[in-house]
């Protein structure tokens, strides 16, 4: 039961940073201005530590879908710094 909930608050987070993202990038490239993504993660991201197994997974989606957005938005001038 408590993993069942961990996971529905960390799968939440990661669609609420999808959609924040796709509404910056819109917005920077509706306006033609350049500019970078900032993402905080964690190293558990890297590393497995135990009982960290959903909260790593997330930190390591966040970490994928931060590079992912970046090689899509590079034509747009969009950078990521870590």
């Amino acid at each position: 039961m408590q993993f069942a909930l961990k996971y529905q608050s960390d799968s939440s987070k990661i669609k609420s940073l999808v959609s924040c993202f796709q509404i910056v990038a819109k917005t920077m490239i509706k306006n033609k201005k350049p500019g970078a993504i900032v993402n905080i993660s964690s190293q558990v991201s890297k590393r497995a530590t135990v009982a960290q197994a959903v909260y790593g997974a997330s930190k390591g989606a966040l970490d994928n879908l931060t590079k992912t957005m970046v090689l899509e938005l590079g034509p747009h001038q969009v950078d990521k710094i870590y």
